[in-house]
């Protein structure tokens, strides 16, 4: 079913769309391909451009696209369409069925609630759908920092298992970002660090520079003490014993009595046997009755039931003293458990005996925020100051952590002002660190604290530094035997930090305005074997931060194909693609890089625009379209190269999250339904398709189905940067795959990506003679009539040809559509 869309958004780049239809239960699903997205309000489909807007599927890329040039029309491959002709190539944003997942679990996330790891971020999501081997979850109210500084929606988590090399990128003055090799990083050339652009991790080198941007300051809301409170773990108090014991409640539901004969023996409530019984029935009941912990608002201020005191305000205002007071407990302060009131808490701030002054500004501190007494006691080798409201304590530990490895930074506090900010630092400094003559130093046993307090300082326009020291396992102190943990060190400029004058500032990396960039110190290389993650960000350039280091989640255009090219898009409406293409001279135009199936109604409108010029249309496709769509697709286009990526519903499936059917039903129809020349390539990868049996079933199904004139091209695959676990396909592979196929019927079939000219070369299948020599890209004979026969035999050739050859040769000439726009 399909279903016009009657208003147009105000954004020209967003157009309404017609293959769509409305769900019972709200959403709306996207019938342009097999995947049938389903989604609710502002959520994108897996190909990213197209979105739910205002109850219907709006594609949001129209007219911007990217990688504009100009190629021989072999590199589409497409062999029997106008051989030696130039071809104007674009794409646009979005998924070519080729998504790669970058990051191992632990890699922490700039989030907008502080530093999460990128595999909590996706065992988050409670909706997920299975995706070839992986799985893509669709998280809510979830925001990263971006590479300009400011925040965006995250609209997909990512996952999947991965084998292969992992990559650790050491950039000088940053904690170390692991990574696989494909993934694309923000870098800056020595040579010309005002310019950014992406390239994948494996192509970094000491010519570049990382991009660490600096963070935009937030406001000094008051922070919701409520909401904190909410998500104090654990939710239960101390487990008290069961009025009626274990053994007696477990006879009594084995048994034929009904839950109100129950109820009547024990004493209890009907309703609340039922409930004992659901849980004894899933193995949940047990010995103590656990108590969920309940909270009571009075008069502004909340406490927990049964807690003696007046508790904590349900607001606070983010001011610097309070900041000061959360830093203080990051570096000296705990909370205990009383031995006999196992639901109290209390809270200990520790100072040395000559840090007094430290200790009464902290008891004034409580004191001013919270209304209590604390007491400053003298120990043997410490000063105390001692809070003893368990509401106070559960806040701090909310927001603070627990434990001098569990410790972290409030994540409220990343949206908070530069004085709030500054404050929670000084604190911490106060109780962890100490002055050098250059630097502010702050050591910490908690990893997370640690980057915690690096990010801090790009909300203060400080590029801190980053160590990690591994000290001996266990150490003397005062004649006993103490264990040591990692201690992880951030230092900040002292200048920087006191806002001093910094003109005469040298340092290695450079400051550029809203980014830091840095140098890169070292790679490191390791085999991995597990799950590896990314993100889908709602922003520009498709940028988040991994945890500090601007980073890109891979959902642009196919960059493989085109990486010298600008990685953002341009604008580029249909009339000025036509334009371009007729000034430069161009015979056709092909839609590539990505699939042009996902942005249909742009490659329709600009086809229509090059068929009023005499120019053709050429499409590069994988062929996952459903049926309505792709006859009104194929109407315009003259020439379709299609990616028949193996001939397995298993490879489909784990490698591209599809189905093989579509694709064979696609072939099909453009073959027998349509005037569209049809060539087919398949990319061979060692271990996934490149089986006798598979190439043998492939081939003979074409010849089957299509018959002996379909061009078949096979082509080697390269691991630069994308399946790392995959070695590149051997030329014997293609040599037997050509072969297979020519055994089983198919007239002309083509190797590529390997040097191999009687491969590339066009055969007359009746007498044996050359009929288009090729060297790569480059035709190096031609022997075929005007008409387009065999000159030695006659026997008609299939294709599309011209009385002569183009002679454009294996060129690639970059475009700047900016001319041709207006």
């Amino acid at each position: 079913m399909s279903t016009t869309a009657e208003s147009q958004p105000k954004d020209k780049h967003v157009v309404p769309t017609k293959y769509w239809h409305k769900l019972p239960d709200g959403r709306v699903q996207c019938d342009l391909c097999p995947r049938f997205c389903k989604l609710h309000e502002g959520q994108r489909g897996l190909c990213f451009v197209r979105a739910c807007q205002n109850g219907q599927i709006v594609l949001t890329t129209y007219g911007r696209a990217s990688g504009f040039c100009i190629d021989p029309i072999e590199k589409k491959p497409l062999y029997h369409f106008l051989p030696g002709t130039p071809v104007l190539s674009f794409g646009t944003a979005g998924c070519n069925l080729a998504c790669k997942f970058c990051f191992p679990p632990e890699t922490l996330v700039a989030t907008s609630q502080g530093l999460q790891p990128i595999g909590r971020l996706f065992d988050a999501c409670t909706e997920r759908v299975d995706y070839g081997a992986g799985k893509i979850a669709f998280p809510r109210e979830l925001e990263v920092w971006t590479r300009t500084g400011g925040r965006s929606r995250v609209t997909k988590v990512f996952g999947r298992p991965y084998r292969g090399e992992m990559l650790t990128v050491k950039a000088m003055a940053a904690p170390p970002l692991r990574l696989t090799p494909n993934h694309q990083v923000f870098v800056a050339h020595r040579d010309h660090p005002d310019r950014l652009f992406k390239i994948p991790a494996a192509e970094l080198s000491a010519d570049h520079y990382l991009v660490i941007p600096k963070r935009r300051s937030g406001s000094s809301a008051d922070l919701d003490v409520l909401k904190v409170l909410a998500e104090v773990e654990p939710g239960f108090h101390a487990p008290r014993t069961r009025r009626v014991a274990l053994d007696s409640l477990q006879v009594a539901f084995a048994g034929q009595a009904t839950s109100a004969e129950i109820a009547a023996e024990l004493g209890y409530h009907p309703a609340y046997v039922r409930r004992l019984r659901g849980q004894w029935q899933r193995g949940e009941l047990t010995e103590m009755a656990p108590r969920p912990i309940r909270t009571r608002v009075e008069n502004g201020w909340v406490r927990f039931l049964g807690e003696r005191g007046r508790g904590v305000p349900v607001t606070i205002p983010w001011t610097p003293e309070f900041a000061w007071l959360l830093g203080f407990y990051c570096a000296e302060g705990h909370v205990g458990v009383h031995p006999q009131r196992p639901n109290s808490r209390y809270l200990v701030f520790s100072t040395g005996h000559h840090e007094a002054h430290l200790a009464e500004r902290t008891a004034q501190l409580l004191a001013k925020y919270f209304d209590v007494r604390p007491r400053i006691r003298r120990r043997r080798t410490t000063l105390t100051v001692e809070c003893t409201s368990t509401s106070v304590a559960h806040l701090f530990v909310a927001l603070c952590g627990r434990g001098a490895k569990g410790k972290q930074v409030p994540p409220p506090l990343i949206q908070t002002s530069e004085p709030v900010i500054r404050g929670f630092l000084e604190g911490y400094l106060a109780g962890d660190g100490y002055e050098a003559e250059t630097h502010l130093v702050a050591t910490t046993v908690s990893s997370l604290l640690a980057y915690g307090l690096y990010e801090l300082g790009l909300h203060l326009n400080l590029l801190p530094t980053f160590f990690v020291h591994h000290p001996a396992p266990r150490k003397r102190i005062e004649g006993r035997e103490v264990a040591q943990a990692t201690t992880y060190i951030v230092k900040f400029k002292r200048d920087r930090f006191h806002c001093a004058d910094r003109r005469c500032e040298r340092a290695p990396w450079r400051d550029a305005g809203d980014h830091f960039l840095v140098p890169l110190q070292r790679i490191e290389r390791e085999a991995y074997d597990g799950w590896v993650y990314n993100l889908e960000v709602d922003d520009a350039d498709h940028a988040y931060l991994a945890p500090f280091i601007a980073v890109s989640n891979c959902q642009n255009w196919d960059i493989s194909k085109a990486r010298e090219f600008d990685i953002l898009t341009v604008e580029a409406p249909p009339n000025a693609v036509a334009r371009a293409a007729r000034e430069l001279e161009c015979r056709s135009v092909a839609y590539t890089y990505n699939d042009p199936v996902i942005f249909h109604e742009y490659v329709i409108d600009t086809a229509k625009a090059c068929r009023e010029y005499g120019i053709k249309n050429v499409a590069v496709t994988a062929g996952y379209v459903t049926e309505e769509p792709r006859r009104e697709f194929y109407q315009y286009m003259d020439a379709a190269n299609v990616d028949l990526k193996a001939f397995t519903e298993d490879f489909y499936r784990k490698i591209c999250g599809g189905h093989l059917q579509p694709v064979l039903d696609t072939l099909e129809y453009i073959k027998h339904e349509t005037d569209c020349w049809l060539e087919i390539t398949t990319l061979l990868i060692p271990g996934e398709n490149d089986s006798t049996e598979e190439i043998d079933k492939m081939t003979r199904w074409v010849v089957e189905k299509l018959g002996p004139d379909v061009p078949h091209h096979f082509t080697a695959f390269h691991p630069d940067w994308k399946m790392m676990d995959h070695p590149p396909t051997p030329p014997e592979t293609l040599l037997r795959a050509r072969k297979i196929a020519m055994e089983n019927g198919l007239r002309y079939v083509y190797t590529g990506n390997i040097h191999y000219p009687e491969g590339d070369s066009t055969w007359c299948h009746h007498c044996g003679q050359l009929l288009i020599g090729r060297d790569w890209y480059v035709l190096t004979d031609w022997n075929l009539t005007p008409d387009g026969r065999c000159c030695q035999c006659g026997t008609p050739v299939p294709g599309v040809f011209e009385p002569k050859p183009g002679n454009w040769g294996a060129r690639r000439y970059v475009v700047d559509m900016a001319r041709f726009v207006g």
